[in-house]
């Protein structure tokens, strides 16, 4: 979990992207966050997601999902 509010939540993983269908097999990683978030009587849902060098690269995400 990244952050939680009386009417939010917001919640991450990073995954590994393999790429199989290209010349040079490769991988990337990919940082993801959802945030959900109660409005009165609507529930909105906003992703976010980002390439990152390694498992801890994950500030720039943060600062995205922020916005």
């Amino acid at each position: 979990m990244v952050e939680e509010s009386a009417d939010s939540i917001s919640y991450g993983t990073v995954l590994k992207l393999e790429h199989k269908n290209q010349s040079e097999p490769g991988s990337d990683l990919l940082a993801a966050i959802n945030i959900a978030l109660q409005l009165k009587d609507e529930s909105l849902s906003l992703y976010v997601f980002d390439v990152v060098k390694d498992l801890r690269d994950v500030a720039k995400t943060k600062a995205l999902a922020k916005h």
